[in-house]
């Protein structure tokens, strides 16, 4: 997202509390960053350790002198402090998970459930709370990447938002010239809350190949799990994972994700998606016809998807997937800027 924001804005200056040097070079080679003191923490490496200093180092950011200011926040960055002049444009991918809607499992899955982690945990996130509700007062204007962010910003916030879906490539995530492989493929980053377990082991009863692009903490434990139908490919080039998901029979997709990005890189491919029908994924998968919704067990849609239960042809599913394009989202973000600069 903040990659789409700087083609839109590229002399903007991009504020940020922590930068990867491999990250920069690769994607904002030309921009202006802009770090916090967290930058030069020896525990930068580990940002999970940092997070009880994160409210802090977002308000060092010195923003007088801009007119506008757009965050781009999952977490932290709405708290910027601008000048009583600026306009504050929040583009929020979803108020902190791990701190409002989801913190109970969060605990759950990183073991800090012993009585001595869990109090200080807990007492780290009651603090970001408080923090979290008064930072919600500095943003002008709100912006949900998905209708349930919009739902979680009004639940948490008491705001109003304007729903503006992220962008798709649907220029490069485009049909391939591929025969579809009798294998399923899931991408994203290997975390607890992706489900990637209940892939595996659904794909396994079925005795069907699973494919898996993405790397983080959870891969060995999801390594340990996995028999013979699941290949862990890791983290790919963008070509190399255009290749795999366009080769896939389906995509699939378990998580109870705030939108989802790689669900509709597939539909753009004209491959349909099995996925939980919860959360963003109710936005742009239409149960049946460019994929298939199932309500609790991963199992049951993949067998409904493979008893024929998508009636469109790639071409339709693929159609489907445009109106997230790039462009859409560029024209209504200008706008919105444009309207707030009163242009």
């Amino acid at each position: 997202m903040l990659a789409a924001f700087h083609l839109m804005y590229p002399e903007a200056p991009i504020h940020t509390m922590l930068a990867e040097p491999e990250i920069v070079r690769r994607h904002f080679p030309e921009a202006q960053i802009v770090t916090s003191s967290l930058q030069r923490s020896p525990l930068r490496g580990r940002p999970q350790l940092l997070v009880a200093a994160m409210p802090r180092a977002i308000e060092e950011f010195d923003l007088s002198g801009y007119d506008l200011v757009l965050s781009s926040s999952g977490a932290f960055s709405h708290g910027v402090v601008s000048g009583p002049d600026c306009i504050h444009m929040c583009y929020c991918h979803t108020p902190m998970r791990y701190a409002w809607d989801w913190h109970a499992e969060y605990l759950r899955e990183h073991g800090w459930t012993g009585p001595l982690k869990k109090w200080l945990a807990e007492t780290v996130i009651s603090n970001i709370r408080v923090w979290d509700v008064v930072a919600a007062e500095r943003p002008d204007l709100w912006i949900a990447n998905s209708q349930t962010v919009r739902d979680r910003i009004k639940k948490y916030y008491g705001k109003v938002s304007t729903v503006v879906h992220p962008p798709v490539d649907t220029s490069f995530y485009a049909p391939q010239d591929l025969p579809a492989g009798g294998y399923a493929v899931t991408a994203g980053r290997l975390s607890a809350y992706k489900k990637v377990d209940e892939m595996i082991q659904a794909c396994r009863r079925l005795g069907l190949p699973l494919r898996i692009v993405g790397a983080g903490e959870d891969r060995s434990r999801l390594e340990r799990l996995a028999g013979p139908e699941a290949t862990f490919l890791g983290g790919l080039s963008e070509e190399e994972k255009r290749r795999e998901i366009a080769g896939a029979a389906c995509f699939l997709f378990a998580a109870e994700d705030d939108f989802g990005i790689a669900p509709l890189e597939a539909l753009a491919m004209g491959v349909p998606v099995v996925a939980l029908g919860k959360g963003g994924a109710l936005e742009y998968i239409e149960d049946g016809r460019n994929g298939v919704l199932y309500p609790d067990d991963i199992e049951s849609g993949l067998k409904r998807f493979l008893d024929g239960g998508v009636s469109w042809e790639p071409a339709r599913i693929r159609q489907s997937a445009l109106r997230f394009g790039t462009d859409h989202f560029e024209s209504k973000i200008r706008k919105l800027v444009d309207d707030a600069l009163g242009r």
